[in-house]
């Protein structure tokens, strides 16, 4: 569940990095993600997804939206936390993700909606409180942030080389977060 970023916003389904995490991992991960969502949007459909998938784990990361468009988290930690609780309490495990910051250079019309410096600025505060919440619950945590700063520093590329629009990953972006996440994932499915 999740947002352009989960969507894989700007890549083809075969490129984005749920298709080839999938695949690394050998099974199907269904990308129940829509382009645009905010929290809100992600609760309201959480139940019918988990009905209709019957996944024995959710990945939940969103909340960039509500900030872009808010200017705040407040909305995406209630929703944010109610999802894990709903996850849990159904039979799944709910794993948060937090996302890439915006790398810029931004593509300019993104810039129109707010002030893409403070929406960061708030995002980021928004990734520690995940990383605090899934310490508290004992939920496990997908950081896709710190993970694609160690795939660049690795490769020796600036970070900017895997974004589409400095909010969007590229292919490029898709692959190294495939290959960072797949190992977690494995990880957190073997517990």
């Amino acid at each position: 569940m999740g947002d352009s970023f989960t969507f894989g916003y700007g890549v083809s389904a075969a490129r984005r990095w749920t298709a080839l995490c999938g695949q690394m991992l050998g099974m199907e991960l269904v990308n129940c993600a829509v382009s645009g969502n905010t929290t809100g949007g992600m609760l309201a459909r959480l139940e019918y997804q988990m009905d209709r998938v019957k996944p024995g784990m959710v990945l939940l990361m969103g909340g960039f939206n509500d900030i872009l468009l808010s200017g705040s988290d407040a909305a995406a930690r209630s929703n944010l936390g109610a999802m894990g609780h709903i996850t849990a309490g159904r039979g799944a495990i709910p794993v948060f993700g937090t996302p890439p910051l915006p790398c810029p250079p931004i593509r300019v019309k993104w810039n129109g909606l707010a002030d893409l410096e403070q929406v960061g600025e708030q995002a980021a505060v928004y990734q520690d409180w995940i990383r605090r919440m899934c310490g508290v619950f004992g939920y496990p945590l997908l950081d896709l942030h710190q993970k694609l700063i160690r795939v660049a520093a690795r490769e020796g590329r600036p970070l900017s080389d895997y974004f589409l629009d400095g909010l969007h990953m590229n292919e490029e972006g898709n692959r190294a977060i495939a290959e960072a996440a797949a190992p977690a994932l494995r990880r957190i499915m073997e517990r």
